[in-house]
């Protein structure tokens, strides 16, 4: 467009734009030279235009999705009328994405404004310019597109190398080169470990945390999801982990296969690339058996709420007599707590069987002290948790995890002959084998947390101090399940004993 053709189109709003994806010095300078540039552009070309506002998008993207307020509310006055022009210095300080650029120049069309560039001369009001501006947003989006690549490959480079994670959030336990050990965070961490493996409760360290005013790396009060999700994170362990989520085969019961989706929050084993990078605050085998106890299904004790524990004989420790489901804590229409076979969803009960929690609890306490003093107990107990005997079931959890992963490897393999009649059989034989060493590793670890000395007096000092886990943990140690069964006395208030049925380990 010639001079005196763009003096001839005067006296136009103006509103200028400017942008900068990475403003490293937060000084700003960057979207200040655009708009001296754009304001020199505008006064050569229409010398009595007139400058209505000027649009800041500083340290802001235009090649996602995310919403720009400055662009956003430039948009806005051109469809109002606000300006009837704008300026850029160049094309991809405006939008480097194709669909937004159509939008622009549906716009300019629509409403007639003006547009003007200091850097490669556009005119969105004629073909060739709009083909012009489609091929520059096209060369743009490519770019941004190999860019997004090459990081992404470097990215993955890095993991494979067992580099540490430069940037982002602090881990909590080291310092911000993901590499070095803070000490006084370390000691917490291990706190945290050493009290879940011996039975206490998520919910108990978010109190002990908050009372003794150990915040997160972000100085933020701790919760329990960030509590397991740190004890799980193979970072703890050394390993360095790419990616937070992914499409994996999984084998169906039925021989097939199945593509889901997993999580690095669920699935946090799934991700590691690289193994012993750094220094570990938490080993293997503890991480094995801290999973065993957070991704108990057990501890998820009210599946329509809160996690919380309020009932101590709720998962699973009760069950119907007349249909087989677990009992669950829920308050009668008294008001008093105790027990329910529910049959609303999830429960799936037959809505028969009701006991009260007090008698019923005082009872199961008497009879499962009672049976752990007992010597012959304790032996198995002690025996259970010989030195080394968790380490040695970890260990074979693992061995019997990857036996199943590599059994699906085989199945899936043309090269490996194998019915499908085999696999199943074989597959249904290994996760019986790593329920039951899951189970066997649940007991070790329920037995470390159980008193020493065992007297009356010190047992019964014991239990009045104990948290509701660690009680649970000794009520499993000595018993697999009690049945309670439909009264035989209606209207009896007290505790009628002929209706349980205790099942002793």
């Amino acid at each position: 467009m010639s001079r005196l053709l763009e003096a001839a189109l005067g006296g136009r709003r103006w509103g200028i734009y400017a942008r900068l994806s990475k403003d490293r010095e937060g000084s700003g300078l960057g979207v200040e030279r655009q708009v001296d540039e754009v304001t020199k552009k505008i006064t050569y070309i229409d010398p009595s235009g007139v400058i209505v506002d000027i649009y800041i998008d500083n340290d802001m993207s235009a090649s996602k999705k995310k919403r720009r307020p400055d662009y956003e509310r430039m948009i806005a006055d051109l469809e109002s009328g606000r300006i009837n022009a704008f300026a850029v210095w160049h094309i991809d300080r405006l939008t480097r994405r194709n669909a937004e650029l159509e939008r622009i120049v549906d716009l300019v069309e629509a409403t007639k404004a003006q547009f003007a560039c200091v850097s490669g001369d556009v005119d969105l009001g004629t073909y060739t310019g709009r083909m012009v501006a489609r091929i520059l947003g096209a060369v743009s989006q490519g770019e941004v597109e190999h860019k997004a690549e090459r990081q992404k490959a470097a990215y993955l480079q890095r993991a494979l190398e067992g580099k540490a994670w430069g940037c982002g959030v602090r881990r909590y336990g080291y310092d911000s080169d993901g590499i070095t050990i803070r000490p006084e965070e370390q000691k917490v961490v291990r706190h945290m470990v050493e009290h879940v493996l011996k039975g206490g409760s998520v919910n108990s360290l978010v109190t002990w945390l908050g009372d003794n005013d150990h915040r997160t790396s972000q100085g933020n009060r701790w919760a329990s999801r960030a509590i397991v999700r740190l004890l799980l994170n193979p970072a703890m362990a050394g390993h360095r982990t790419y990616g937070d989520e992914k499409r994996i085969e999984v084998d169906k019961p039925d021989g097939t296969k199945q593509e889901i989706t997993v999580t690095k929050e669920k699935e946090p084993d799934a991700f590691i690339v690289a193994r012993d990078c750094w220094p570990a605050i938490i080993t293997d085998d503890e991480r094995r058996r801290l999973r065993v106890i957070l991704k108990d299904p057990d501890r998820t004790t009210n599946p329509g709420g809160s996690n919380k524990r309020k009932y101590l004989l709720s998962g699973g420790i009760l069950i119907c007599g007349l249909c087989g489901r677990p009992l669950t804590g829920h308050r009668a229409n008294s008001g008093l707590p105790g027990y329910h076979c529910r049959k609303t969803a999830p429960y799936g009960g037959c809505a028969k069987i009701r006991i009260a929690a007090g008698p019923l609890e005082l009872d199961v306490a008497s009879r499962v002290l009672a049976r752990y003093a007992s010597p012959v107990v304790r032996k198995r107990l002690a025996e259970a948790a010989s030195p080394g005997g968790d380490v040695t079931l970890g260990n074979e959890l693992a061995d019997l995890e990857e036996k199943l992963e590599q059994l699906g490897r085989d199945y899936a393999d043309p090269m490996i002959p194998m019915s499908r009649g085999a696999f199943l059989e074989a597959n249904k034989s290994l996760a019986a084998q790593v329920n039951d060493v899951k189970g066997r590793l649940k007991q070790a670890q329920r037995s470390t947390a159980l008193p020493e000395m065992v007297t009356p007096k010190s047992l019964a000092a014991w239990w009045a101090a104990a948290e509701i886990e660690e009680r649970r943990g000794l009520i499993l140690t000595v018993i697999d399940h009690i049945v309670v069964h439909p009264s035989t006395r209606p209207g009896f208030r007290g505790l009628d004993k002929d209706r349980l049925t205790y099942v002793w380990r």
